[in-house]
């Protein structure tokens, strides 16, 4: 999170990225209240959570490793 958004829940990344994981539009489309709750911090967490559960780091540039 720290490397994604800077602890920002606000923050908008290049390519359509956004929130504290930087979610990208592509798996936004497929959260049903994205748009009205992106910038809640708790919200941003369960999704990043989730699309982490389903495909591990592939997703982000930023990786532990």
């Amino acid at each position: 999170m720290w490397c994604e958004s800077g602890g920002k829940p606000w923050a908008i990344g290049r390519g359509a990225n956004y929130g504290l994981f930087q979610i990208n539009v592509v798996h936004a489309r497929r959260i049903p209240d994205f748009w009205t709750a992106w910038m809640n911090p708790a919200r941003n967490i369960e999704w990043g959570y989730a699309l982490w559960a389903r495909q591990g780091w592939k997703p982000w540039a930023c990786r532990p490793y």
